[in-house]
């Protein structure tokens, strides 16, 4: 499973004066500067399961190299937004320290000018969790030697994966703050912010040190005690009720509000006050930005974003009616920049001829293959959806466990229930012996989506190829339907289906009309049982050519027929039943036209396991450079019921 990445965002150790002051660390000659990349204190993140949650990073879990690249706000994407690297890591104490190298080029000297002129502050660190420990709420844990108390997460094992200068975002619940910290207080706190900065990736989340205020302010009622301790304690105190607004501040939508507060030096209580008014006030327009389904783990998410995506750049597009959080921005990847971030995420090598990367996003273990399928498997529903296939109109339908012959239940099964005298038994029903036998099949074919598609960002190959194909399932199943009326099968009696021994069959044909029509009403309705017994039937559907639906329309919604002797004879078929017009019954000549009663009394689809749509199936390509797809749906079509059915063989 591809590692999520995290990231913490940490602002640059201050100058001695002023908010926007040169950093002390600065060294305009090696272009370099000293960082805070995290701390061990306690910041709210974003857990996919969970929600937002506490966590510590473990310093003695930190594990990194002697260089990370140094990024313009996590764009990974291209060497262009590389601004230098981060090096010389360290852990000092309880927290994480680098110094940052700044090329002499493009965006990094841009970059450079804006960190010494104070305007840049906010560090981010990409990392990748190993190990971590979930504390239920209520409980205490002993982690590495230390006591913890839930709820929270103790990260135990951790890798450094880059580091970004990243600016204020326009996001109001995604903003990094950014405040200079006079000498006497320094920087170890750290609080979070919820995920929603659109330059980072969906799985991404970040930290963000909560400012120093420009005058000391004085000690809170709660932390007396504290004011009369050492200068040390006294820090950590006022260190931990920053992290206390900030935490508030963002657990109630308004992490501007906190940033203001201890600007303002505001005390906790006053704080906690004053928040509280502002929720009463104002709590609809603090709302949360956004809800995440919770349970679905950030690969799942990717997986979404990625398929809709493709999806959208399709010709399904414009009737998405919904697409998954991240679809939009994924939009502007081409097929194998795609495949490039599927590398990326799953920690493989991206690099390389393109042929080469494409290849190994194929093979890899990588998300590629499992999108490019679930994308594949998306425009197969899409196309059997929009075949606008008419069978499922009338016929009824049926399950088959497996491919052996199975036995439907006709109406001569139980012809009527039988006489049970006080005590006595049931006797069962017998259904074999009149049963209809059916069984169903498979139907496919295959494509295959090839390395020069990807590479030449052929998304209809994808898309287009999958949805002529789940349309094809489709009319392969009405073909199954439509041939049982056209050709007439012998049925497990001996007789035709359409015959003068079944009663089901006009004696002459002709369009469908008020006595052609009144005909076969007839026909329907006067069938009986094997036994004798009158079986009521009547017709639901009329199943006519295209050639012949105007007239069937007609029929069907005249108020009044008649002659120019009685005009205002009254219409008895008027919406008497459903006209079904369809395209396979202007093949024959002449051409007929049928009735069919009410569904699973006419003819039945039956489907392997209930799956009435088209399967996907998937596999690494041999003989083409690529993924081999199979396009198949299992289903047959039986007659359930020749009473049901009746026919006009048209003029």
């Amino acid at each position: 499973m591809p590692e999520s990445l995290a990231t913490r965002v940490a602002p640059f150790p201050a100058g001695t004066s002023g908010e926007r002051a040169t950093p002390a660390t600065l060294d305009e000659a090696a272009r370099t500067v000293g960082v805070v990349l995290a701390t061990e204190a306690p910041a709210h993140v974003w857990d996919w399961e969970r929600g937002s949650v506490e966590e510590v990073l473990l310093m003695s879990g930190a594990d990194f190299p002697a260089q990370v690249p140094f990024l313009d706000s996590h764009n990974r994407y291209s060497v262009e937004n590389q601004l230098g690297s981060l090096r010389d890591l360290r852990v000092e104490g309880p927290e994480l320290h680098a110094t940052a190298f700044f090329s002499e080029t493009g965006r990094a000297a841009d970059a450079f000018v804006k960190v010494r002129e104070g305007h840049l502050t906010d560090l981010s660190v990409g990392y990748a969790i190993d190990d971590a420990v979930w504390i239920p709420d209520g409980e205490t844990a002993f982690v590495d030697g230390r006591t913890f108390t839930g709820p929270l997460r103790v990260v135990r094992k951790w890798r450094v994966k880059e580091g970004s200068l990243t600016p204020i975002g326009a996001d109001e619940q995604a903003k990094i703050r950014s405040a200079a910290f006079p000498d006497d207080q320094p920087f170890t706190t750290e609080a979070a912010f919820m995920p929603g900065d659109k330059n980072k990736d969906s799985d991404e989340q970040t930290r963000a040190t909560p400012p120093a205020p420009a005058s000391t302010a004085a000690p809170h009622a709660e932390d007396k005690q504290a004011a009369d301790a050492p200068a040390d304690d006294a820090g950590a105190a006022a260190r931990a009720a920053y992290a206390e607004m900030v935490s508030l501040g963002n657990r109630h939508g308004c992490p501007d509000f906190a940033e203001r507060a201890i600007r303002d030096g505001m005390t906790l209580d006053a704080f906690r006050a004053a928040l509280l008014d502002r929720i009463s006030s104002e709590a609809e327009r603090h709302a949360p930005a956004h809800t995440v389904s919770m349970g679905e783990t950030d690969e799942a998410k990717f997986h979404r974003a990625a398929r809709d995506s493709l999806l959208m750049r399709s010709s399904f597009g414009g009737s998405m009616k919904e697409t998954a959080p991240g679809a939009a921005e994924l939009r502007g990847y081409s097929l194998k920049e795609l495949a490039r971030e599927c590398l990326r995420r799953s920690g493989l090598p991206a690099g390389g001829d393109m042929m080469e990367m494409v290849g190994r996003a194929f093979t890899s273990t990588s998300d590629f293959p499992a999108i490019l399928a679930d994308t594949a498997h998306k425009s197969v529903l899409a196309g059997a959806e929009e075949a606008n296939e008419t069978f499922g109109l009338w016929t009824g339908e049926a399950t088959a466990s497996d491919f052996k012959t199975h036995t439907g239940v006709s109406l001569d099964s139980f012809s009527s229930l039988d006489l049970v005298p006080e005590g006595a038994e049931y006797k069962y029903g017998q259904v074999s012996d009149r049963g209809v036998p059916y069984c169903v099949a498979t139907y496919g074919k295959r494509f295959a989506l090839t390395r020069q598609a990807v590479i030449d960002d052929n998304v209809n190959a994808l898309t287009k190829i999958p949805s002529l194909m789940g349309r094809a399932a489709m009319r392969t199943v009405g073909n199954l339907v439509y041939s049982l009326l056209k050709e007439n099968p012998q049925q497990f009696d001996g007789f035709a289906l359409f015959c003068a021994e079944h009663k089901n069959l006009a004696t002459s044909g002709g369009k469908p009309n008020v006595d052609t029509f009144g005909a076969g009403v007839t026909a329907m309705g006067t069938h009986t049982d094997s036994e004798g017994a009158p079986l009521n039937l009547r017709p639901a559907f009329l199943i006519v050519p295209i050639v012949l639906q105007a007239a069937a329309f007609q029929l069907l919604h005249a108020q009044v027929v008649g002659t120019q002797e009685q005009p205002n004879v009254p219409n008895p078929w008027a919406g008497y039943v459903v006209p079904v017009p369809e395209g396979r019954l202007d093949q024959e000549s002449p051409r007929p036209w049928f009735m069919a009663a009410a569904k699973g009394f006419s003819i039945d689809v039956a489907w392997l396991g209930g799956n009435k749509t088209p399967r996907v199936e998937q596999r690494q390509g041999w003989s083409v450079d690529g993924t081999e797809y199979k396009v198949g749906i299992d289903a047959g079509a039986y007659v359930a019921e020749w009473r049901g059915l009746y026919k006009n063989p048209g003029n």
